[in-house]
């Protein structure tokens, strides 16, 4: 039997996360004219920030391939 693949992506740091999320939620908002304010987002983060970091301390080993990206989206780093 074949496995899938594990591609994990790994952000700089949570207020890299936190940035991408507001810019995403203002293109959003200039599209449609409503959108999620920067006090939710900034909430929705912190909620999901140690879920995430254990996710990542778990599963990040084991990936197939993680990609370490930078704070402007580019991809710093392929680990395979």
């Amino acid at each position: 039997s074949s496995v899938d693949p594990l591609v994990m992506l790994r952000a700089p740091n949570f207020d890299s996360v936190l940035s991408w999320r507001q810019l995403q939620e203002q293109k959003l908002v200039a599209r449609t004219g409503k959108g999620t304010t920067d006090a939710q987002i900034a909430r929705l983060i912190m909620h999901y920030e140690r879920l995430t970091r254990q996710v990542l301390a778990k599963l990040a080993p084991s990936a197939t391939i993680l990609v370490k990206l930078r704070s402007d989206q580019t991809i710093a780093a392929l680990i395979c």
